[in-house]
């Protein structure tokens, strides 16, 4: 049997999203990752971010951003 194309798959990809723990940033990290991408998300908040990856499924990581 051949392999199904699924064009909104994105297992094996490695996606950074920046800006992750609000708005249009979380969205996105949030739908790569049931998409089943592995997701580095940043932000500058960390309670935030945090709240963001509680959200999305699977195995994830987040750094944090810095202001110096």
């Amino acid at each position: 049997m051949s392999e199904v194309f699924n064009p909104f798959s994105l297992q094996g990809k490695t996606i950074l999203v920046t800006g992750a723990s609000t708005g249009i940033g979380k969205s996105i990290a949030i739908s790569c990752a049931k998409m089943s991408a592995t997701v580095i998300i940043t932000a500058r908040n960390e309670e935030r971010l945090n709240a963001t990856l509680a959200q999305m499924p699977g195995d994830h990581k987040t750094v944090k951003s810095r202001l110096d």
